[in-house]
């Protein structure tokens, strides 16, 4: 009786949205929180706000039209391929019915007919996407490119991950990697239906503490009162970072989609609660990029100043190597975005140890923020495992029944062989997650903001919008929500916008490759008087960087 309850409160409306809510925070606040504020070292606060709610506008452009292109990929399967030009609503005219929710229109509510329920077996997923909207070559492109999309994403989290739990335990991340990745990896993989309810709980657990972490580092920040620099010559440096950091909605919707019933209402409800799970991480990314400046200085030249007000000169002094003249130190501003960029290393290091070491007296906020890493990249790690292992179970689904070696659900001899498969497979790619993130402990910023960017563009600019352009043959289908006609002028801006993102990505990579970053000592003489900006004169005239951040 108890699980009865429970099971129909699961189905509610109310709580698929709240699903569907909670899920798109968890897909889209990652690691794109962790890595936006070290792209703001020369941009400043100011140029990152037009950059990032402009790309707010095209995710929630390109939700929009994804939402359009589930309908359709559900209603196709629920008539024969030779009927399609038939309107649906003509097949199976008796089994529709006037919906009062809906302004009188003549909406699907539901197929009663047993054989049109049984032809759409397949929610549509992104695997299937591909299948019935992109021709044969582009969808294993498409296949292949959202796989090494999870896998780049997941090396993001293996790293951000075993540093935020590395740093509570006072060890190096090298050695958390292996048992943060497998330990997790083989609860996806194994124990996937118990994974999921704790997912829900750790996902609301998360949105909670991020909301309580972003406020009261605001306010920590706001009592701090650093100086913000702004240069709207650098409004392009977190370009790339912010499509990660709003990116991703559209990979967890195939899931969540499946939840709601083939109604009007439901649908735009059910978009609604994705939008306002997007907006809602831009107020918090905007919260927490802003709380991260004003207390984290931008750049090596202003960390390295810092010890001249907060420490004395002697021990200042007591950190120059042996090569030093006694004169001057070598500082490399550790404690700063710049060098946290440079580094590889997540914005929330030199933030905790700032606030360790120059405000004891919020140390306890410091203790919230690691937390909240702690927990927020355990369940996006989770998040996008799960997304991948059932990308790959799809895939060898899929296989399995092309080669014929699908004797139906009793034959329980397949169903272990496909299972055993889908396991092996699926170790493999988490093996390939491990591999790189030991390989390049110090890889986080290079490839959230190159690797991973690269395949979230690329998949909303060239393979989406192919979609949507395959979808608009079959106007004919008849949906619950279709758009209006003028909407589709909009449509044009997804391949402008994220093909643009896929270019500067093509074109910093290239440039980083033949110019590489390097973190090059700032030299400063501590005995130097000190500039009316608060920066040594010394430090001014002889701070060297080789490095250009966009």
């Amino acid at each position: 009786m108890a699980h009865s309850i429970i099971s129909q409160a699961a189905k509610s409306p109310a709580v698929v949205y709240m699903q569907a809510y909670f899920v798109t925070i968890a897909t889209i606040l990652g690691t794109g929180i962790l890595g936006l504020p070290v792209t703001l070292t020369q941009s400043g606060l100011y140029p990152f706000l037009i950059s990032f709610i402009l790309d707010a506008v095209m995710q929630s452009i390109l939700i929009h039209f994804f939402t359009d292109l589930l309908q359709r990929a559900y209603a196709m399967q629920l008539h024969d391929p030779e009927e399609e030009a038939v309107p649906l609503s003509k097949m199976v005219e008796e089994d529709f019915s006037l919906d009062s929710e809906d302004s009188g229109d003549i909406v699907m509510k539901e197929i009663r007919i047993p054989e049109a329920q049984e032809r759409a077996t397949h929610f549509p997923n992104l695997h299937l996407l591909g299948k019935l909207f992109l021709p044969c070559g582009i969808q294993q492109m498409f296949d292949a490119l959202i796989i090494l999309q999870f896998i780049a994403l997941l090396i993001c989290y293996a790293l951000a991950g075993s540093e935020a739990y590395a740093q509570l335990i006072g060890t190096s991340h090298f050695y958390v990697i292996p048992v943060f990745v497998w330990l997790l990896t083989l609860g996806i993989i194994f124990a996937i239906h118990l994974i999921q309810p704790v997912v829900s709980i750790l996902t609301f657990l998360k949105g909670s503490v991020l909301l309580a972490t972003t406020l009261v580092t605001f306010y920590v920040g706001m009592s701090v009162g650093r100086k913000i620099n702004n240069d709207f010559t650098y409004i392009g440096a977190p370009f790339l970072m912010g499509t990660v950091a709003l990116g991703g909605a559209i990979n967890t919707m195939p899931f969540t989609y499946e939840k709601i019933q083939y109604k009007k209402k439901q649908i735009a409800n059910y978009r609604l609660a994705v939008h306002l799970g997007l907006w809602t991480c831009v107020v918090l990314n905007i919260l927490w990029c802003w709380s991260v400046l004003y207390i984290v200085p931008q750049t090596i030249a202003q960390a390295c100043a810092e010890p001249l007000f907060h420490q004395p000169s002697s021990l200042v002094a007591a950190n120059v190597s042996s090569a030093a003249d006694l004169s001057g130190i070598q500082c490399y501003g550790k404690l700063s975005l710049q060098s946290a960029k440079l580094n590889g290393e997540i914005s929330t290091l030199p933030l905790t140890e700032l606030l360790t070491r120059d405000f004891p007296k919020y140390l306890w906020v410091a203790v919230l923020i690691e937390v909240f890493i702690m927990i927020s990249i355990t369940v996006s790690f989770l998040t996008i495992g799960s997304a991948l292992h059932h990308t790959l179970t799809g895939v060898v689904q899929t296989v399995v029944e092309a080669r014929g070696l699908n004797l139906g659900p009793n034959s329980s001899r397949c169903c272990a062989k496909q299972w055993l498969i889908t396991s092996i497979v699926s170790i493999l790619a988490f093996a390939v997650v491990f591999i790189v993130a030991m390989l390049d402990p110090q890889g986080f910023v290079d490839i959230l903001e190159k690797f991973a960017s690269l395949t979230l563009n690329a998949q909303a600019g060239i393979f989406v919008f192919l979609m949507l352009l395959s979808a608009r043959k079959h106007r004919s289908l008849h949906i619950p929500l279709p758009l209006p006609d003028w909407a589709y002028l909009f449509m044009w801006t997804i391949p402008i916008f994220f093909g643009s993102a896929v270019l500067v990505d093509i074109y910093s990579t290239i440039r980083d490759i033949l110019y590489p970053e390097h973190l090059v000592p700032v030299l400063m003489n501590i005995s130097a008087p000190i500039h009316s900006s608060g920066v040594p004169v010394s430090t001014l005239a002889n701070t060297v960087q080789k490095s250009t951040v966009f």
